[in-house]
This record gives C-alpha cells, structure tokens and sequence, in this order.
C-alpha cells in the first residue's frame, strides 16, 4: 500500500473547502475528476470549465441544447445526477447500470486500500417530490 500524500474536503458543488498535503505533492484532481487549473482556478472538464465557488461551468454545453435547456448547468441535483465529462448529465440509474455493467466485466469494485467491497447505496426516499394533494385540485 501507499502512503497518504492529500486529503481534501469538498463542498457540494465541488470547491475544496479544506485541504491537507501530507507529503509535498501536487494534487490538479478535484471533485468527479475535474482538473484544476492554478493560472484560472477553475477545474477543467475536457470540453469546459467549472467554476466551484458558484456550482455551474463558464462555457456553454458544447453539445447546446441536447445537455438540458441551461447552457451552463453542472447537473439539475448533485445528489441524483452526474456530469463527468460536461457535455450530457446521467441519472444514478444510469450511473448504476454502468456499474453493474462493468461488474461483470471486471469483477466486483473493491476500495484498494482498505479492500473493502463497494456496494451501491440503499434507496432512499429524501429529496423525492412528494406525492400530488388530490383534495388541491
């Protein structure tokens, strides 16, 4: 095993709030494997770049109006979504089936330091739309 070299923790939207260099390294890696760029301070996507500090990109979606009606939006929810590359967000079902999908191929995913097995997350019913009041309408 390695030894640890950075610890950072991120906002929601990905800025990093707290960093730690254990060892003198220098860690570009940000949230989603965003690169970070020292000259702009924004995190490069390969097709844009992400401001964290206000949670969306300063370029339009390269792919327009396919990505979603806002041009410069990261993802509608953080929590459900993921944009990894900038161009087209992916629910967690996707992202799920992805995982799923590569499981077979490349076995079950295991953290490599600690070998524990990843599992996917329990649903949860937080952050759903309730359901429609019948007496409302």
């Amino acid at each position: 095993m390695g030894d640890l070299a950075w610890y950072g923790q991120y906002s929601a939207w990905g800025k990093v709030e707290n960093q730690t260099n254990v060892l003198p390294t220098h860690q570009p890696f940000r949230l989603q494997n965003q690169y970070y760029d020292n000259e702009t301070g924004l995190h490069y996507n390969l097709f844009r770049y992400y401001e964290p500090e206000c949670g969306r990109f300063v370029n339009q979606d390269p792919i327009r109006l396919y990505g979603g009606d806002n041009l410069y939006q990261f993802a509608p929810n953080i929590l459900a979504w993921i944009d990894p590359l900038g161009l087209a967000k992916f629910t967690k079902k996707v992202k799920n089936e992805l995982i799923e999908e590569n499981t077979k191929f490349f076995g079950v995913p295991k953290c490599e330091r600690c070998k524990v097995t990843m599992t996917k997350p329990k649903k949860s019913k937080r952050g759903e739309t309730p359901p429609k009041n019948r007496l409302a309408n």
